[in-house]
């Protein structure tokens, strides 16, 4: 056994493969490594030459060609989810920085604290670069440098950004600058500083660039080297990812198919068209059923999506060769991976998009859109923010030639986003189960260092993700449920031969689905325990003038037990204006003697109708908006003892009402409803309370981006 094998064995003994927590590494006389992570935006499970992809990735395929390369590599789903969790250590779920049935997001409880605080006593010394998107500032959570981008609408001219918690003044029009090559300036900066002020000190990094999300925004002379490559289209190109996925022995499961009917989050088609001109389509339909003219309009598209991601590579190279001019390369412990897959989303913000600008110039504002992005994460199904495999997995490096003996090698366990704060804090010689706060919780993610050295399991309870939708991982199984075109509960997949989830198990082991179910609740179960813990009377409802009403909390199994005098606190909603678009959902178990009530966006303070407006849902009435003198009703009538789905979506001021993904009712809301907590159990100022019992309720909506 070599030097790089022994330092990677005392360091990831067998006792850290220990459930629940993570035993203290071995002392070794060798200099801790630097912790270097480096982490994309949106970018696909296949965009990245070392996973499939055509995009010109030399630096990051030779990081994999010299490190490994994990195959199922999870993350949160959406931004400030997944980076929230990498640098706390918990779920988002678990510290309020994504929301709960029963519990609205909030800030985390302080025993939240981030990475660089925890490697302080073993001397480290930590910078950030790049986009934040997370909880407090840096600065205070224990990053010595920062270089914060927070105008994510603008790669060319940002008007937000900030260094060591002071504002920058805005980049003007014209100036030589571009985020993602700005962004490793910064790195390379912070990097030099600590060489000449902390030489003999390990240091942890964190690059967060913004690439490749939208806007599309890329240098011309970049775009320039991907121009007419995506020609032939995203069909021809999704084929000849997966081949060579294949190929390499990433994946061995069937490709996905291509899901037609998907809409792109955010404009309706009648607004693309407006905005976009005939180009853009919200749907990932068949290639050769576009139009000429569309044709070409999605292919300038995909070759700027590669360009920012080529341009991203060129900077990670930069960043590298300045390691390899300190002496450092050999000694940092380099993970890449993204926040989430590539994202379906259309949407038009920042400066707006001038249909006459060059493309991917600072006048445009173009996104990825649904054909694409199914390309961009071959060869799974859906995109960002969703559960399944699309919006979850991405690639995810390990790279660390002092320590790490294997090379070109890949590793099929999971590994989650979770992982990073159990496995870094071993690299640096401390002991994750005593690292976690007095009261705190454990930290759910576990140590894999032990999996880079061989390819062994690493042994855990589960993998748990909720965002647009749930999803519970246990070993090769997986369910999963709430996600566009899935009305009846969970559904379930055997990972190991259907990674990319093209069959549904449940009815064949329904055993094992409803204890994965019980699972799934359990869970959510403790995490609303915690966050109620912490918030004491704050998630309940305020007070109200009529007697006896009181908050309902859900049982053991997620019941909420309604008697004619309570309501639930179920989350918020934001201000809906008539031009506004919004979608917003509500699904539950309806029990079959479960009576009366609605579920409402009451006032802040007593829940229920005010002179300035509120919509609610009344299961036998439909669907009603009120602004005090106005009201406009929707009929609906909810079925009881299945799974139901109620789905509200606005488009300025059309509102349509899905029940269980069928469209029906539609009308115009043309006044403002105001930003609202939203309760279920009913209107206590009227005799709409409900009696009887709801199960698993959860609210979710679609118009907040990142």
């Amino acid at each position: 056994m070599n030097n790089r094998r022994r330092f990677l064995g005392q360091l990831a003994t067998t006792s850290a493969l220990a459930l629940p927590t993570v035993r203290a590494a071995a002392p070794v006389k060798a200099k801790r490594p630097n912790l270097l992570f480096i982490m994309a935006d949106d970018m696909g499970f296949s965009d990245a030459g070392c996973y499939g992809g055509e995009i010109h990735t030399p630096h990051l395929d030779a990081l994999a060609s010299n490190g490994v390369r994990f195959t199922q590599g999870y993350n949160c789903g959406r931004c400030w989810p997944s980076r929230s969790c990498m640098l706390s250590g918990y779920y988002p779920q678990q510290i309020g920085m994504d929301a709960l049935p029963g519990v609205k997001r909030h800030q985390p409880q302080e025993w939240a604290r981030m990475l660089p605080e925890r490697l302080k006593p073993a001397g480290y010394r930590s910078f950030i670069s790049g986009k934040w998107h997370a909880y407090g500032q840096p600065n205070e959570q224990g990053f010595a440098r920062s270089y914060i981008l927070n105008d994510h609408n603008r790669f060319f001219s940002p008007r937000a950004h900030a260094e060591d918690g002071q504002n920058l003044p805005p980049v003007e029009p014209g100036d030589d600058y571009y985020a993602t090559t700005f962004i490793a300036d910064k790195a390379i900066e912070y990097l030099r500083q600590h060489k000449r002020q902390a030489p003999d000190r390990p240091f942890f990094g964190y690059i967060a660039f913004i690439s490749p999300h939208f806007p599309l925004h890329a240098p011309q002379k970049d775009i320039d080297r991907y121009r007419g490559r995506y020609d032939t289209g995203w069909d021809r190109v999704r084929e000849q990812r997966y081949r060579r996925q294949r190929e390499a022995g990433i994946v061995d499961c069937p490709l996905s198919e291509r899901i037609e009917d998907f809409a792109a989050p955010h404009m309706k088609q009648e607004k693309l068209k407006k905005v976009y001109g005939e180009g853009e389509t919200r749907y990932a339909v068949a290639w050769d059923s576009l139009e000429e003219n569309q044709q070409a309009y999605q292919a300038e598209k995909m070759a700027i999506h590669a360009a920012m991601i080529d341009r991203m590579d060129r900077e990670i190279g930069r960043i590298l060769d300045e390691l390899r001019a300190q002496g450092e390369f050999e000694n940092t412990f380099i993970v890449f991976c993204s926040d989430n897959g590539a994202s379906a989303e259309l949407l038009e913000r920042g400066g707006g998009h001038d249909p006459e600008a060059v493309p991917g110039s600072k006048d445009t504002y173009l996104c990825l859109g649904p054909g694409w992005s199914t390309a961009a994460n071959t060869p799974f199904k859906y995109h960002k923010m969703i559960v399944h495999e699309g919006g979850i997995a991405t690639p995810w490096i390990v790279h660390w030639p002092a320590g790490l003996e294997a090379a070109n090698e890949l590793r099929h366990q999971p590994v989650h986003l979770v992982d990073i704060l159990p496995t870094f804090l071993a690299l640096a010689g401390l002991d994750a189960s005593k690292a976690h706060d007095e009261g705190a919780p454990a930290f759910p993610g576990r140590n894999f260092l032990p999996a880079l050295e061989e390819n062994r399991p690493i042994p855990r309870d589960y993998l748990y993700f909720s965002h647009w939708g749930n999803a519970l991982r246990q070993g090769d199984w997986k369910i999963v449920r709430g996600v566009p075109r899935d009305h009846k509960g969970f559904k379930l997949y055997h990972m190991a031969e259907d990674r990319s989830e093209t069959t549904d198990l449940a009815d064949r082991y329904p055993e094992r689905l409803n204890s994965m179910r019980r699972a799934f609740e359990s869970i959510e179960d403790d995490f609303r325990r915690l966050n109620r813990k912490w918030l004491g009377d704050e998630w309940k409802a305020g007070g109200s003038e009529k007697p006896g009403l009181r908050g309902v909390e859900p049982d053991a199994h997620g019941v909420y037990h309604f008697s004619g005098r309570g309501y639930a606190l179920l989350g918020e909603v934001p201000e809906l204006k008539p031009a506004s678009d919004f979608t917003w959902s509500v699904e539950a178990w309806v029990d079959k003697d479960c009576g009366g009530g609605a579920v409402i966006m009451g006032n802040r303070h007593t829940p229920g109708p005010q002179a300035n407006g509120f919509m609610k849902i009344v299961p036998d009435r439909g669907v009603q908006f009120h602004d005090g003198k106005r009201i406009v009703r929707l009929p609906l009538s909810v079925p009881k003892e299945q799974w139901a789905q109620i789905r509200v979506v606005k488009q300025g001021p059309a509102v349509d009402v899905f029940l269980n993904g069928r469209k029906v009712a539609s009308d115009e809301v043309p006044f403002t409803i105001p930003a609202r907590p939203c309760y279920l159990g009913g209107d206590p100022n009227s005799a709409e309370m409900m009696k009887g019992k709801v199960r698993n309720p959860r609210v979710s909506e679609r118009n907040q981006q990142e």
